[in-house]
C-alpha cells in the first residue's frame, strides 16, 4: 500500500521562496476565491429570480 506522506518535496527557487512571494499568493488566492464565491452567489440569484418570474407567468 502506497500513502501519499511518501512523497518527498523540495524547494522551487523562485517559487514561494520568500514571504513576500507568499503573502502576495495569499492575497491572490483571497481575491480569486471571492470573486468565485460573488459571481457564484449573483448566478444563484439570477436562477431565483428566473425561477420565481416564471411562476409568477
Amino acid at each position: 500500500m502506497v500513502f501519499i506522506g511518501n512523497l518527498k518535496f523540495e524547494k522551487k527557487q523562485g517559487l514561494l521562496d520568500t514571504e513576500e512571494k507568499v503573502r502576495e499568493a495569499r492575497e491572490i488566492l483571497v481575491k480569486s476565491t471571492e470573486d468565485t464565491f460573488r459571481r457564484l452567489d449573483s448566478a444563484k440569484t439570477a436562477s431565483w429570480e428566473g425561477a420565481h418570474s416564471i411562476l409568477l407567468d
